[in-house]
């Protein structure tokens, strides 16, 4: 490799396409150019007359084509690169024809010469290449160009740096370089990243934050090195006191403040001594003193509200303004990330074959992480390749390597103090998704009777970006495998077992009572693991069925019914029918004794668990049931949605009771006097027009064809004719707005899952 060059064919197409398109338009500049084709397969883009590119020994003037010709690295010999380069370009000439121009340049990441060598001449417009840049002169664009490495900081991993950044700047620098630069190979410049970048120029103050796990430090760390090589100062301080003995007025430098969580402990006290000191430290930050800070919102509001109050006249950011999420990363950047690892990795034949033919169910994983990834690729994947190396599915293996929580994730929870770790226990009694602070509040005060001592919001504000995520829409588990872990720890202690399901609501319960959760689907009953955990459920279920509505109810027998139809062990069997049982009692007395109905659906839930128990319980009495859903006096007129939710609840509660218990049917008289109502119903329910209620009027009907034979080709009928009647949503229809002779212009190309693969092919 020449001194001084870039390493360019490692970086893969997509990445060498993105510095082209900054070759062309650097950062600074105000045009964007529109880009046809992907650089795996050519790509083309015009240069104005007015421009002028300037890349190493090769300067071009507009107007011209640029065509990016991409050499896939690989095993095979140069020759074979070589041929692939000429048949890119040769398509090119055949697709677009004269449409090129009359003069084109070449950008490529094979040396200046050797495409000048194999560029077919002589052949119609082919003799009118005007220009050549190859890796020589765009390593020396680069090299010139520190903006354009602040932007596409991937280029810092293929390159000695050493060359780059001066030992005096090395010397008074606090920064770890060669773990940095380690970090490059494997980096790549999300949006969050260049959000992040955007705001340090603007505010010379920029505040990461998001999950563990998702690459804020990275983020960091790459701004620094990006930095570097500009020739400023980096220092990583752990306080603003270690900030005070670095800082140089008569330098330019920048201060990482990498603070909110070590990796294998829980510190919110550090990032609140930078917000004590927020004040000193944005006084003294200039264009040539910049701070970059890895932190919950929480300390970073509390720091510029104390700020505002002691320097009201002053004017310093909002934390909107420089706050920055690092946990958003869309389909190109996980796949990016995949690839610098397994690229960075040098991964055997076996493995690179495995992580491209499966590399869309890696990136799509719900688990994924840039440290899971890099566990993963680095720790793993050679073994995993060998045939004999992992025992099992790829998928079982992605769920073992991906969703695990990890050991530094397991250490900063258990120092957590109680009340913080009761707090993420009772948000395991809570709904899946988001819920809202004051109901968490309620579950809160349910789970831990002692009462807190802070306010909830602050004790939500300790755990937000690290444990939770919070929302306009709630609170919520700022990534699954924090949920995975707080069920794992309560279960290893029985004190706190006992405790939870004493106190636990519906969705504690559910929980339970759950089977193939867990990373890997393994986990069953992981709650219940003693005598007295079964009697604590227990306890909390006859509780529950008197306090909550019929369809919160019939989750609960439904989870006893998965239970007992899952192959769990003869103890569990046991103690769940002993439960069951007890519970289907429970709620008949309870109707028989206030006289209230049940809903139709509960009525099903009810007799469908009672068929599968050992022990039958005496079924509720139905009769307040079946006057309360009984549809009365024929209908004379279309149906509202109510009126039809009515209707379908009871037809529900007759299809139950014609399966499970048809002698109650008939003492309800759904055999003789109810026949009469059904022509009407019909007519009824097929006069309905409600587009909306397309689905529930088809229920309905077949539900009429199922209980009630004698009327199924009226039914039937019906169903014909809301069919022929009600538009489907694929019906197409008149464009009322008239047509333009505007033509279409094209826009950014988008990434898509096919793009996957052919990211993952470069791997070769």
């Amino acid at each position: 490799m020449e001194r001084g060059a870039y390493r360019l064919s490692e970086l893969g197409w997509l990445q060498f396409e993105r510095l082209c398109e900054l070759v062309v338009a650097p950062p600074e500049g105000d045009r964007e150019p529109s880009w046809i084709g992907r650089a795996d397969r050519g790509r083309v883009v015009l240069v104005a007359p007015s421009e002028r590119l300037v890349a190493g020994s090769v300067a071009i003037e507009g107007p011209l084509t640029l065509v990016v010709l991409w050499s896939r690295e690989g095993p095979g010999p140069l020759v074979e690169r070589r041929l692939q380069v000429v048949a890119q370009f040769r398509d090119l000439v055949e697709e677009f024809g004269p449409l090129l121009g009359r003069r084109i340049a070449v950008l490529s990441n094979l040396p200046r010469e050797e495409i000048v060598e194999i560029l077919p001449t002589g052949q119609g417009r082919l003799d009118e290449v005007v220009a050549v840049v190859g890796v020589r002169e765009l390593s020396a664009f680069l090299d010139s160009h520190p903006e354009v490495r602040a932007a596409l900081p991937s280029v810092l991993g293929v390159r000695d740096l050493g060359e780059l950044i001066s030992a005096v700047v090395v010397t008074r620098s606090s920064f770890d370089l060669e773990q940095a630069q380690s970090l490059a190979r494997v980096f790549w410049s999300t949006r969050a990243y260049e959000r992040a970048r955007e705001v340090l120029a603007r505010h010379r103050f920029v505040v990461l934050t998001g999950p563990p796990e998702m690459g804020k430090t990275a983020i960091a760390r790459m701004l620094g090195l990006v930095h570097m090589t500009d020739g400023w100062e980096v220092h990583e301080c752990s306080t603003p006191d270690a900030l005070w003995r670095v800082f140089a007025p008569d330098r330019r430098q920048v201060f990482i403040a990498d603070d909110a969580f070590g990796s294998t402990e829980y510190r919110p006290d550090v990032a609140e001594r930078w917000a004590q000191a927020l004040g000193r430290v944005l006084g003294m930050l200039d264009d040539g003193h910049v701070l970059i800070w890895t932190s919950r919102p929480a300390p970073l509001k509390a720091g510029l509200r104390r700020v505002q109050r002691e320097r009201g006249s002053e004017r310093f950011p909002s934390p909107a303004e420089v706050l920055v999420d690092a946990s958003d990363l869309d389909l190109s950047e996980k796949t990016l990330i995949l690839f610098r690892h397994a690229k960075a990795r040098r991964a055997g034949p076996l493995a690179r074959e495995l992580i491209r033919s499966r590399g869309l169910s890696i990136v799509e994983h719900p688990h994924f992480t840039p440290e899971r990834i890099r566990r993963l690729v680095s720790d793993r994947i050679d073994v995993i390749a060998e045939p004999s190396g992992f025992a099992g599915t790829f998928d079982d293996l992605l769920q073992r390597e991906l969703a695990v929580p990890t050991d530094a994730m397991r250490t900063s929870y258990r120092a957590l103090g109680d009340e913080h770790r009761a707090l993420l226990t009772a948000l395991l009694d809570a709904p899946g998704g988001l819920i809202d602070e004051r109901e968490l509040a309620g579950t809160m005060r349910r789970h831990h009777a002692a009462g807190l001592s802070q306010p909830m919001h602050e004790l939500v504000d300790r755990l937000t970006d690290h444990f939770l995520r919070v929302t306009p829409l709630g609170v919520g588990w700022v990534h699954p495998s924090w949920r995975d872990l707080v069920i794992d720890e309560l279960s290893t202690n029985p004190e706190s077992r006992h405790r939870f399901l004493a106190a636990c609501g519906v969705h504690g319960a559910i929980l339970a009572l759950s089977r193939g959760g867990g990373p890997t689907g393994e986990r069953a009953l992981p709650l219940l693991q003693d005598d007295c955990d079964w009697d604590h459920l227990g306890d909390s279920l006859h509780r529950l069925v008197h306090e909550l509505e019929d369809r919160e109810i019939a989750r609960l027998l439904l989870a006893l019914q998965d239970v007992l139809m899952d192959q769990v062990d003869p103890a569990a069997r046991v103690e769940t029918e002993a439960l069951a049982t007890e519970l289907l009692e429970v709620i008949a007395r309870r109707r028989s004794a206030d006289h209230t109905p049940l809903s139709g659906y509960l009525v099903e839930v009810w007799y469908s668990l009672n068929a599968i128990v050992l022990r039958p319980a005496d079924p509720p009495p139905l009769a307040w049931t079946w006057a309360e859903l009984h549809p009365g006096s024929p209908p004379d007129r279309a149906l509202d949605r109510a009126e039809l939710n009515r209707l379908d609840e009871w037809l529900t509660l007759v299809e139950t009771l014609a399966s499970r218990a048809p002698h109650e049917l008939k003492r309800l008289g759904f055999f003789d006097t109810d026949q009469q109502l059904f022509p009407a119903i019909i007519a009824a329910v097929g006069g309905t027009v409600d587009p909306d209620a397309r689905v529930l009027i088809e229920t309905v009907l077949a539900r009429i064809e199922r209980v009630a034979p004698r009327h199924y080709y009226a039914a039937d009928r019906a169903m014909q004719v809301v069919e022929l009647t009600t538009p489907d949503w694929w019906t197409p229809e008149d464009i009322h707005d008239p047509p333009t002779v505007e033509p279409v212009q094209p826009g950014p190309l988008t990434f898509t899952r096919n793009d996957v693969a052919r990211v993952l092919a470069d791997l070769d």
